[in-house]
């Protein structure tokens, strides 16, 4: 049986825990129905999603800083897209380098790149940016799962 994400739970995986409390705090208001869970490097974060394949409570969004102890965020996004049952979860680096390379390995992996703005305004307007992205991959698995019951449907009459 494969794990299903659940569109309303974020997993935000920094080691920062400043950051991961402000950047939890401006998703909660802009939605409060959204759940944040935060981990502090990318092996805690494979640990969390082991528990969330057996459970069916996968993550519907990765927010991922690269700069971290034990396993970073480049080490983490391999695992991650190696691994066929998570390597569909939509991914966001969110870190303070701005370095070409960096960009270069999120566009590689086709994830998107932010870089950590200096104040709360840029910080909520990135935010906003991030949660649209969201939302438009909770439209996309949801239809997925909309034409999957219904191809499933189908074979059933035929």
């Amino acid at each position: 049986m494969q794990a299903t994400t659940q569109p309303r739970i974020i997993l935000h995986v920094d080691d920062d825990r400043d950051d991961y409390e402000l950047v939890k705090e401006s998703i909660l208001e802009h939605d409060s129905d959204i759940s944040v869970h935060g981990v502090i490097n990318g092996r805690e974060a494979l640990l969390f999603l082991e528990r969330a394949k057996t459970n069916g409570g996968l993550p519907g969004l990765i927010i991922l800083d690269l700069n971290m102890p034990v396993m970073d965020g480049k080490e983490f996004l391999m695992a991650l897209k190696g691994d066929p049952e998570l390597s569909s979860i939509p991914v966001i680096i969110f870190t303070t380098s701005a370095s070409p390379v960096d960009k270069a390995f999120a566009e590689k992996y086709g994830v998107e790149f932010f870089v950590k703005p200096p104040t709360m305004i840029q910080l909520s307007e990135a935010l906003k940016k991030m949660l649209c992205l969201f939302s438009i991959g909770y439209a996309v698995i949801s239809l997925n799962m909309m034409y999957s019951i219904k191809l499933s449907a189908r074979s059933l009459l035929y």
